[in-house]
């Protein structure tokens, strides 16, 4: 009997707290503060006040209740930091099982779902349209009321299955001008974002002391994230990225550009890119000047990641006859011009001993080749390391990166002092990834953010000079959710999934080479052999 007293309590708080948990959903602008969370991760509570647009002086007292309320439901925590606030899995669970239930009882009413200019897939409101009215083109509530009757009319008898938010403000114009509502539509003109966001786009630069080329930077990859989105991706795969299935980096850029790129030093020092003279450098301070100019000129067709693989190799044959003072002061002139550009993250690809594929390489000279500059690389390797510690201990380097692969299995000699200063270099924090290549024959580059340029065929053209698209990400805690504990559900959804992101990346490789064919990359797309 005691147990079964026990069982009914429990059954009861159970319930009781369940009932919380609804009755706290049951406040829009609760559960509008669900969602905030949910796009934004985490958020302060005045962040949250401001993007529901309550005004701290009228509403403070009404919204910390809503917050104690979606606290004591255990919907929503303070995150580590105790400044910001976070769903909690239980909160993450409520949103979805909303979210999905939304959509199905939407489904069977009958009713349509948007693709909002939020990136949100979202229920079809009028009142929307009314708020559209009025706060981007000043049109009053009452005729804003009608034109928005009389849009949502036509959007039900063109009875179409699928709704975006540019398809919106279309009809949302043709009601305006067939109104004679000229003044109106013209506020209205879309300029990849609303008049109305590229004002606000100003008012968050302002607020944050951006300058004026974030600005253009956030307005121009607003409209590239709509067009990638609406234009260039099925609507499976840019549904599947909206749902948080899979991410893409970078929309705003991702059919512009590659996200690293692999210099093959050889070809700048040739002139054979762009804007750099044809004639091979005389000294080591016209060779890292040609690739300060490379790199930088580079920075404006990559996303993320620059490498300069075989640094100390193909610069050695510039290093003969020069006293270490002199190499070690162009190179720090060098790095000094490199940490002044925000915009270039560059990683140095350093060669701890040769393989035979690379002693054979010909220098330009014709006459020689690499391996007989083995003890300038050896004196480049380590000057190189030096500068890299004196510059790191005036203030970090953020954006340069070291690569160090080591070849030989024993190393001897001043190979093992430079590993020691390959190692004193980590300890103070400088970025650097270490590849024991000893039992590789291949040649194999990395970048700094993990990925491995791997030859099939010409190692010279597949590792040294090589464009690379990184990656998309595949949510799979959410398709663990959405599988409910079903192993077949989970493998059904991740094939389904894994053929999306295939597609996506397919497409975006077929348009990097229209961008190169249309030269739009000139830079990184120079064809020409060392």
């Amino acid at each position: 009997m005691l147990t079964v007293k026990r069982r009914g309590v429990l059954s009861r708080a159970k319930r009781g707290f369940s009932n919380q948990v609804f009755q706290v959903l049951s406040s829009p602008i609760r559960f509008e503060v669900l969602r905030l969370l949910r796009l934004n991760h985490t958020l302060t509570y005045s962040e949250i006040m401001d993007k529901l647009g309550l005004e701290p002086t009228k509403h403070a007292g009404k919204f910390a209740y809503h917050l104690r309320s979606l606290i004591k439901a255990r919907l929503i925590e303070k995150a580590d930091d105790g400044k910001t606030y976070r769903l909690t899995d239980l909160g993450i669970r409520v949103l979805e099982f909303a979210q999905e239930l939304n959509e199905y009882l939407l489904k069977k009413a009958g009713k349509l779902l948007v693709r909002s200019s939020r990136m949100a897939i979202e229920e079809f409101d009028r009142f929307r349209i009314v708020s559209s009215l009025v706060k981007e083109a000043q049109v009053p509530l009452d005729l804003a009321e009608s034109i928005s009757l009389e849009v949502e009319r036509r959007l039900v008898n063109l009875q179409v299955k699928y709704l975006t938010a540019p398809l919106i403000r279309e009809i949302v114009n043709a009601v305006l001008i067939e109104k004679g509502l000229e003044e109106y539509r013209h506020r209205l003109t879309r300029l990849g974002l609303p008049v109305y966001d590229v004002l606000k786009t100003f008012e968050k630069a302002s607020t944050m002391k951006m300058h004026v080329e974030d600005v253009r930077g956030i307005a121009g990859e607003a409209v590239l994230r709509e067009y990638t989105l609406l234009n260039v991706l099925p609507r499976d795969v840019a549904d599947a990225y909206l749902s948080g299935d899979i991410h893409l980096e970078l929309l705003g850029s991702w059919i512009l550009r590659p996200d690293i790129i692999q210099h093959d030093i050889r070809l700048i020092l040739a002139g054979k890119f762009p804007n750099l003279p044809s004639k091979y450098p005389a000294t080591l301070t016209s060779a890292l000047n040609r690739l300060r100019i490379a790199a930088y000129n580079s920075s404006f067709e990559v996303n993320v990641d620059q490498g300069f693989d075989m640094f100390n190799i193909f610069l050695a044959p510039l290093v003969r006859g020069r006293r270490l003072v002199e190499v070690k002061r162009a190179l720090q002139i060098f790095i000094e011009s490199l940490r002044v550009s925000s915009n270039l993250n560059i990683s140095f690809g350093l060669e701890i001993g040769l393989n035979q594929a690379i002693e054979n390489l010909k220098t330009p000279s014709g006459g020689e080749v690499y391996g007989d500059y083995q003890d300038e690389a050896l004196t480049l390797a380590q000057a190189f390391i030096d500068v890299l510690k004196k510059e790191f201990s005036k203030a970090p380097l953020h954006n340069l990166n070291l690569i160090v692969k080591v070849r030989e299995a024993s190393l001897r000699g001043e190979w093992v002092e430079l590993m020691n200063s390959i190692h004193d270099a980590i300890r103070l924090g400088i970025p650097t990834i270490v590849a024991n290549l000893t039992d590789v024959n291949d040649n194999i580059s990395f970048s700094s953010y993990g990925f491995r340029f791997e030859a099939s065929s010409d190692w010279e053209i597949e590792t040294l000079a090589v464009p690379m698209i990184a990656d998309v990400s595949i949510n799979m805690p959410r398709l663990a959710q959405i599988s409910r504990g079903s192993d077949e559900r989970l493998w059904e959804n991740l094939q389904k999934t894994v053929d999306k992101a295939i597609e996506a990346i397919r497409i975006r490789k077929e348009a990097l080479e229209s961008r190169i064919k249309e030269v739009l990359l000139q830079t990184i797309s120079q064809p020409d052999d060392p």
